[in-house]
């Protein structure tokens, strides 16, 4: 064999390496629309949305008669605002919200849910969240009981990347508690003040399929391929800041503002 014969042997086994490894090399990557990248940014830090903590036990809250008259006082203000087309304490207009409808109630007591340092961005049914947090229990299991107020989790696309993952986003004030269990809460919907119903030993019904009695109301309109929701299935947990009638926080009796 002489070196011409050897030469050309190197370089067809050059071409043939080389052919293998460019059509084993990976391809460029893709460009994405900005729109995609967007979205996906927002859904990867959808995963990362840390739901609320209501960790407290019922057994914690006092039943003494000062206590309950508290409550039903908070309840009484809230029913007062039903068919209201504006928020009222005294002199001060508060925002026409389901928020300002629960501190409106509460101010009727010179308690303001929202007297705690504020968060840039946060929205003020969280704040009303920590607020209680701080001052009050935060309950998930049993049932909330007459003036408590009820956090609900995912009732609208706060964060505008059409999934349900947006944590306490609506609040409402508990009117009553039915002999079934349903509790009946007052809050601002799209339809103004309003009376609903939450079951959550019946989280899926609408109505008792013996009597036909209202126990849910719906609280999220079906959309984007996805179910509507009632009251109980979108609830989060409930609180109150009056555990005893001693218990009422001293900071909070501040003056309405």
């Amino acid at each position: 064999m002489n070196r011409m014969t050897i030469a050309i042997g190197w370089i067809i086994a050059a071409l043939v390496l080389f052919s293998v490894s460019c059509a084993t090399s990976k391809p460029a990557t893709e460009l994405k629309h900005p729109a995609l990248i967007k979205r996906e940014a927002a859904q990867a830090a959808a995963v990362g949305v840390a739901r609320p903590a209501f960790d407290g036990s019922p057994r914690t809250r006092s039943e003494d008669a000062r206590s309950i008259e508290l409550r039903q006082a908070v309840a009484r203000a809230a029913r007062g605002y039903v068919g209201k087309r504006a928020l009222l304490v005294g002199n001060q207009k508060l925002p026409f919200d389901c928020s300002g409808l629960a501190r409106a109630s509460y101010l009727q007591l010179g308690i303001d849910l929202t007297a705690i340092d504020p968060i840039p961005d946060e929205n003020a049914v969280t704040t009303i969240y920590r607020y209680v947090k701080r001052n009050g229990i935060l309950y998930r299991s049993g049932t909330p009981t007459i003036g408590d107020l009820v956090f609900f989790n995912d009732t609208f696309d706060r964060n505008s990347n059409g999934q349900r993952d947006d944590p306490l986003t609506h609040v409402a004030v508990v009117e009553a508690v039915e002999p079934d269990g349903t509790v009946v809460i007052v809050h601002r919907v799209t339809n103004g003040i309003l009376r609903y119903r939450m079951n959550l030993q019946h989280p899926d019904l609408i109505r008792d399929p013996l009597s036909k009695k209202r126990i849910n109301h719906f609280l999220r309109k079906a959309g984007n391929g996805k179910s509507s929701r009632t009251t109980a299935q979108l609830f989060a947990g409930f609180g109150t800041v009056i555990r005893s009638a001693d218990a009422v926080p001293n900071n909070a009796r501040v003056a309405a503002r």
